[in-house]
């Protein structure tokens, strides 16, 4: 066992490497910040992240935790109680 300290010695390279990795990182985040932001101008982004209403998630065969999400209380799991789910205690919220 070692404790603290590096077994050897980082390569010469190490720090400029780093730098390098450093960089694209935050290259990504300004890409994605520019992506976030034409997102939350964009209407159809807006219509996808709303919670579907509970009569659409119904007709359009939602299942999961999408349908739970759009207030509907059913969990396939605890209706059928397929494999180990008639074993088990749980909560459809």
């Amino acid at each position: 066992m070692r404790f603290g300290g590096c077994r050897c010695d980082l390569p010469a390279s190490w720090l400029e490497q780093t730098k390098q990795v450093v960089e694209r990182l935050f290259s990504i985040s300004r890409r994605v910040r520019g992506v976030t932001q034409s997102q939350r101008n964009s209407h159809v982004a807006h219509s996808r992240g709303r919670r579907p209403a509970r009569d659409l998630a119904v007709n359009a065969s939602i299942t999961g935790p999408m349908l739970r999400a759009s207030g509907v209380n059913y969990d396939i799991r605890k209706v059928d109680k397929y494999g180990i789910y008639d074993r088990l205690s749980f909560r459809v919220r």
